[in-house]
């Protein structure tokens, strides 16, 4: 079974998205944690869905960061966010992105293709 790792500051997000696919995969979520990385390295994901706005974390940076890592770079990463942002530099360093608010079925179908 594969792992998703869900890193949101807010507890509906990380409810919700826990909720959509606890059924198919093994889900583990985080908040803005500064232990993130320990926590990955001990969760072991398949694939991270990392908001954008972490309030004193950056997900960007933190995408940019697993990315570069050997142990962590063949981790995929969908990156989510509320705001506005030009996808085409996030498509670049992330495997997805996911706009909020997001439905039901574009979760799932997002995590298949990843997780296939």
């Amino acid at each position: 079974m594969s792992k998703v790792l869900i890193l949101d500051d807010d507890a509906d997000i990380r409810n919700v998205l826990r909720l959509i696919l606890e059924s198919s995969y093994e889900v583990y979520s985080l908040n803005n944690s500064d232990s993130w990385l320990q926590e990955i390295h001990d969760f072991n994901p398949d694939v991270i869905i990392l908001d954008i706005r972490l309030g004193n974390l950056d997900g960007i940076a933190i995408c940019k960061e697993l990315k570069s890592r050997p142990e962590t770079r063949h981790i995929k990463v969908i990156l989510t966010t509320a705001a506005l942002y030009d996808m085409k530099p996030l498509k670049k360093i992330s495997d997805g992105f996911l706009e909020k608010p997001f439905d039901i079925d574009t979760v799932v179908k997002l995590v298949q293709r990843i997780c296939d």
